[in-house]
């Protein structure tokens, strides 16, 4: 039995507005911060004229740039975490952890799963096998306990996360520079057409306890 979700497609243009618009107010503000702090120091010991307010502004502008910088990271699904105690919960239990965290949308199912174009962040966690077609957006996460894993993206996503405990895993992304971790504990992995790259603004990890893992372009 297969579950089809076709998930909405529009927005993409707006999330990726209101992400550029977080992502340059959080680097102003930290400039501005650097800025004020610098001046604040050397008028303060080559000048002997310290700067009363300097501490006031300098720390109201680090707060502000760490909101939008947790704000962008939250969106891009980047924020730090562990996930020793995450993979050990059940499949329905982590899919709605990790959907409360990056605020997408959670799948959890026993049976395949099949999901359709979207451009909202999806957590997948299911049983049997995954299937995404067309994904652009900013975050993916599937994961399969004995499925084989494919999913296939029309734009580059900024992160991509593919795991399977014992089946296939495959990622067909667009050319680029992309940051890859590709590999199988028991299974063959192969990266092609691709550029990796350490400081990629695109993520890809791709993992599999047994079966073959690849990572391609179309």
């Amino acid at each position: 039995m297969s579950i089809a979700v076709h998930a909405p497609s529009g927005g993409l243009r707006i999330s990726a507005a209101l992400l550029a618009v977080s992502d340059i107010t959080a680097a102003v503000l930290l400039v501005a911060d650097l800025l004020v702090v610098v001046v604040s120091v050397l008028l303060r010991f080559l000048f002997n004229a310290p700067v009363e307010w300097a501490d006031d502004v300098a720390r109201g502008l680090m707060v502000g740039s760490s909101f939008f910088g947790a704000a962008s990271a939250l969106a891009r699904g980047e924020n730090a975490g562990v996930v020793f105690f995450i993979d050990r919960l059940p499949a329905r239990i982590r899919s709605l952890v990790d959907a409360s965290v990056t605020g997408g949308s959670s799948i959890t199912a026993n049976t395949d799963v099949k999901v359709g174009a979207s451009a909202t962040p999806i957590m997948i966690s299911v049983a049997g096998n995954i299937s995404v077609g067309g994904y652009c957006g900013f975050l993916l996460q599937a994961r399969a306990d004995s499925g084989d894993v494919l999913a296939s993206a029309s734009c580059s996503p900024e992160r991509l996360v593919l795991r399977s405990r014992s089946g296939d895993v495959r990622a067909v992304v667009p050319a680029g520079r992309y940051r890859v971790d590709a590999d199988s504990d028991g299974g063959s992995s192969r990266v092609a057409g691709l550029t990796p790259v350490e400081d990629a603004p695109f993520q890809i990890q791709a993992l599999s306890g047994a079966g073959n893992v690849d990572v391609e372009t179309p």
